[in-house]
């Protein structure tokens, strides 16, 4: 992992252009779960068809759809960066 203190995202784009994180393509069925809550980030997803949506379970165990991504949209990175987990579900 590189660590540029300036700007740390820049770094993990020069990293990935460079081949030290290689592109893989991944295809989800409708309705399957990337992540769950708690899940070390370890991925940064380019969401180049359909959508993901994101979503929380709360203390009274009802499932909110909290966020809802869309073609060309990116993500995965914040966790990525801060090594800081997700309390969300990402479902394809």
């Amino acid at each position: 992992m590189i660590v540029a203190q300036d700007n740390p995202l820049e770094a993990v784009f020069r990293q990935m252009n460079s081949g030290v994180f290689p592109a893989v393509v991944e295809t989800f069925e409708r309705g399957k779960t990337i992540f769950f809550p708690g899940d070390p980030a370890e991925k940064v997803y380019f969401l180049i068809k359909g959508a993901v949506k994101l979503s929380r379970v709360y203390e009274a165990g009802e499932e909110i759809t909290v966020a809802l991504l869309r073609e060309n949209s990116v993500f995965g990175v914040l966790s990525l960066l801060t090594k800081n987990r997700s309390d969300r579900f990402y479902h394809a």
